[in-house]
C-alpha cells in the first residue's frame, strides 16, 4: 500500500472519533514514528509503498488509536517545547497549553542567570527539562510522588542530555519537599474534581494516570493550597510561583494566594481564551 493511500484510508477511518483535521494529524504523527521520518519526508514519500512487516506494525498501532488509545502512548513519545519526550501511561501527555506556561516563565526571567527552579508534580519532566534547557545556567529540580513517573523523567533528562535533578516528594506532605529556597516554583498539579469526571474525554480518562488528573474529596484546590502554603516560605525575595489551573476555580485560587501572603497575583488566558495560568510574586 502506498503511503498516501494509507494516510487517506486511516484518516477517513479515524474521523468519526477525532474529526477530520485531528484524525489526519494523528495518522501523520504515527506514520512519522513508524517510518522514522519527519513531515517533509512523509510528504515526499507519498507515492512509495510500505513493506508488509512495517505495514502490519502501522495498522496495529493505528487500530489501538482507533480504539481510543492516545497516539503518544502508542508511539511512546510526545513533543513538548521542541523536546522529544518519552511518555508512558505512568505520566500525563504534555499539552500545548503547558508549553505556553513555560514561555511565560522564560519571558519573565529573560536575561537572568543562575536561577533556582523547582517543578512540583513533574510527571515526564516536561516543564523542568524545557526550563533547564532555556534558562541559562539554571539549577532545576523536578519532584513527583510517583516512582514510575520519576523513572520516565530521569530517562528523558539523560536521553536529552539536559541536567535536572529528579527527586521523590509529596506536595500534600510538604516536609518531603526540598528544603532550599527557590527563584521559581512551578506546578501543574491535579486539578479536576471528582464531580467533573464526566466532562473528561474518554480516551484521557481511560488511559492517562488518574492520580495526576483527579482531585479526590471536596476541596478542588487542595494541591494548590498545600503548595502555596509551603512556597510562601520557600521562595527567594522577588521569587515567583506559577500554576497551570482549572479555569473554573481561577478566582478561588487568586483569593487563596492573596490570603496566603502573596502579592501581585495575576491570571492569564491560554490560546483558547480560557483562564489557564496564575502567577503570584513575593
Amino acid at each position: 500500500m502506498k503511503i498516501s493511500s494509507l494516510i487517506s484510508d486511516w484518516t477517513e477511518r479515524l474521523t468519526p472519533r477525532y474529526g477530520n483535521r485531528e484524525a489526519g494529524a494523528i495518522v501523520r504523527e504515527a506514520l512519522m514514528f513508524y517510518l522514522n521520518t519527519d513531515r517533509v519526508g512523509l510528504a515526499m514519500k507519498g507515492s512509495e509503498s510500505v513493506e508488509t512487516l512495517t505495514l502490519n506494525r502501522i495498522e496495529k498501532g493505528l487500530s489501538r488509536i482507533d480504539a481510543g488509545e492516545p497516539v503518544q502512548y502508542v508511539t511512546g513519545e510526545a513533543w513538548f517545547h521542541g523536546l522529544r519526550l518519552k511518555v508512558t501511561p505512568d505520566v500525563l501527555i504534555p499539552r500545548p497549553e503547558t508549553s505556553q506556561l513555560v514561555d511565560m516563565i522564560e519571558d519573565d526571567f529573560k536575561g537572568e542567570k543562575d536561577l533556582r527552579v523547582l517543578d512540583l508534580c513533574t510527571g515526564s519532566g516536561a516543564i523542568a527539562l524545557a526550563l533547564s534547557r532555556d534558562l541559562p545556567f539554571s539549577s532545576v529540580t523536578g519532584v513527583d510522588i510517583s516512582k514510575e513517573a520519576l523513572s520516565v523523567a530521569v530517562y528523558n533528562g539523560k536521553n536529552l542530555n539536559v541536567s535536572v535533578e529528579f527527586v521523590e516528594g509529596d506536595v500534600l506532605n510538604p516536609e518531603t519537599l526540598p528544603a532550599e529556597k527557590w527563584d521559581i516554583i512551578v506546578s501543574n498539579p491535579p486539578y479536576i474534581p471528582e464531580n467533573e469526571i464526566g466532562e473528561i474525554e474518554r480516551n484521557v480518562l481511560e488511559y492517562e494516570p488518574r492520580n495526576a488528573l483527579i482531585v479526590k474529596g471536596d476541596d478542588p484546590i487542595l494541591f494548590y493550597r498545600s503548595i502555596a502554603r509551603w512556597a510562601v516560605s520557600h521562595l527567594n525575595d522577588h521569587g515567583s510561583l506559577y500554576f497551570e489551573i482549572n479555569p473554573h476555580f481561577a478566582e478561588s485560587l487568586r483569593n487563596m494566594l492573596t490570603d496566603t501572603g502573596f502579592g501581585n497575583v495575576e491570571l492569564y488566558k491560554d490560546f483558547d481564551g480560557l483562564t489557564r495560568f496564575i502567577r503570584a510574586r513575593m
